[in-house]
């Protein structure tokens, strides 16, 4: 079951993630068109399908989804997905995530090794609800990177 608003493209389950709304009472984050992130980062890359406009600021960025839709998927630790990162700056990196209205769990885990202190890193984001998220990554080396996303559950294909 969705917690999106009656009416509302996102509110069924039924519709695919790549033509999901999030409901209008949720101020998603819309990087512009030609958000482009800095070398040594290639633009090209979209490690996952859903992931395709760029978000970042002088020490990190990401990709987020076009309609600000995150599909998620659930399995026994909730509802989760994965997410990509590039660091511009050798740190390590932190996710929090809050749900805007009530309360919700949230988790990122990242490999253990093998990405280095810089570059890109994979993660694994785990919501305990669909809704309206407030994401922040932080690292040691600048200012969080924070961004809203609407988190919808997609049946498994």
């Amino acid at each position: 079951m969705s917690h999106a608003s009656e009416g509302s493209p996102a509110a069924t389950t039924q519709a695919r993630w790549d033509q999901a709304r999030p409901p209008s009472d949720c101020p998603v984050t819309q990087p512009g068109p030609k958000s482009t992130p800095p070398p040594p980062i290639d633009p090209s890359l979209q490690p996952v399908p859903w992931a395709n406009r760029w978000f970042g600021n002088p020490w990190l960025w990401t990709r987020l989804p076009h309609a600000g839709v995150l599909p998620v998927y659930r399995d026994q630790a909730g509802l989760g997905n994965k997410f990509p990162w590039w660091r511009l700056q050798p740190s390590s990196l932190s996710v929090t995530a809050g749900l805007k209205e009530g309360q919700g769990s949230f988790t990122a885990d990242f490999p253990p090794s093998g990405y280095g202190s810089a570059g890109f890193i994979p993660s694994r984001l785990t919501f305990s609800a669909e809704g309206c998220w407030e994401v922040k990554a932080s690292n040691e080396t600048g200012q969080p990177l924070v961004f809203v996303i609407w988190v919808q559950e997609f049946p498994q294909n």
